[in-house]
């Protein structure tokens, strides 16, 4: 009840009237009326004016928006920037904390950075194997591309882990073994 009387009561405060600055001892009700409406009269024609003078020129409104939209492209770069420092940065200091507090002393956030570059730079070789980019390819060391073979670029890679061109992982194609 007591909160409802106070709404009550801001919300009429918020109706009242600003009363008008002290007047002088000698100035009467028209001055003061006088001097209030020069200022609004004289706030007004200085507003039209400005607004007049930019939207007369296409030139200077076209400089003016083009100078608006400048710095609202800095300040939105350097929002980002900043944000999304602040975010990687707070990401590894968690992640290395936490890796740190379990006894993986080994993992942090630069190294798991690294490892997910090289895995990006592995894939990238092997697309741009198979797009066939030049390189240092012998087609007649690997099969074709299909009948169940993978793609001549996986070989190259696959290679260092034992694997030939011979045994494909998981075993020959079901047509050439006659199962």
């Amino acid at each position: 009840m007591d909160m409802m009387r106070r709404r009550k009561e801001k919300k009429a405060r918020d109706r009242e009237v600003p009363a008008l600055p002290a007047s002088k001892p000698h100035e009467t009700v028209e001055e003061r009326v006088s001097a209030i409406y020069d200022r609004f009269v004289t706030r007004t024609q200085a507003d039209v004016t400005g607004l007049w003078e930019m939207l007369g020129s296409r030139r200077k409104l076209m400089w003016i928006n083009f100078l608006a939209g400048i710095s609202r492209g800095v300040g939105f770069f350097l929002g980002v920037t900043l944000i999304g420092g602040l975010i990687i940065g707070g990401t590894a200091f968690v992640l290395d904390n936490a890796a740190e507090a379990m006894g993986w002393k080994e993992i942090t956030f630069a190294s798991m950075v690294e490892s997910v570059y090289g895995k990006f730079r592995e894939v990238q070789a092997v697309i741009t194997d198979i797009k066939g980019e030049p390189g240092d390819r012998t087609a007649s060391a690997r099969p074709e591309a299909g009948f169940g073979y993978a793609a001549p670029a996986y070989y190259d890679r696959a290679a260092p882990l034992g694997y030939t061109t011979a045994d494909p992982p998981g075993g020959p194609p079901p047509e050439a073994s006659g199962r």
